[in-house]
């Protein structure tokens, strides 16, 4: 699976949520594999749909070793900030200063369908930025890049 890279207006679009996920979906579960594969493959943390050409609000991200499948993602609390820099697939060569929030609280559908609740850190020292990555793949659902960012 091709990266979709700067400047396709994919990636500039507002992703779809996910509907109908109560149980098996065949499709979600393929954006999934996809993601995955291509995650893997570019050596990438983190992965959002329309990295790889979906509109729908889903991303991988690798979580303490394991990946994680999030559908429709949601940060619903922010705990303090950091300043981190920032690369992307989608960005090749381009790197960016970006103000994060250093926790936050997360709701998500698993690909079952049941509704998930977690908190995630970033932790520089332990060179653990889960919160970090999933806080950039949301805004590749939300067609936010770091080339059309603001520096921090």
């Amino acid at each position: 699976m091709d990266i979709v890279v700067h400047p396709d207006p994919r990636l500039g679009q507002v992703c779809r949520a996910v509907q109908d996920l109560f149980g098996y979906n065949p499709r979600v579960t393929q954006i999934a594999r996809d993601l995955l594969d291509a995650a893997v493959a570019n050596h990438a943390i983190g992965l959002a749909a329309p990295q790889i050409g979906y509109d729908e609000r889903i991303i991988v991200v690798l979580n303490r070793g394991q990946w994680l499948t999030m559908v429709n993602p949601v940060v619903v609390d922010r705990c303090g900030q950091c300043v981190v820099r920032e690369g992307c697939v989608s960005c090749p060569g381009f790197q960016l200063s970006v103000t994060r929030a250093r926790t936050i609280r997360c709701h998500w559908l698993a690909l079952d369908g049941q509704l998930c609740d977690a908190w995630f850190s970033s932790d520089e020292v332990n060179h653990d930025i889960v919160a970090q990555c999933v806080q950039h793949e949301i805004d590749h659902l939300d067609g936010i890049t770091l080339r059309n960012t603001r520096p921090t």
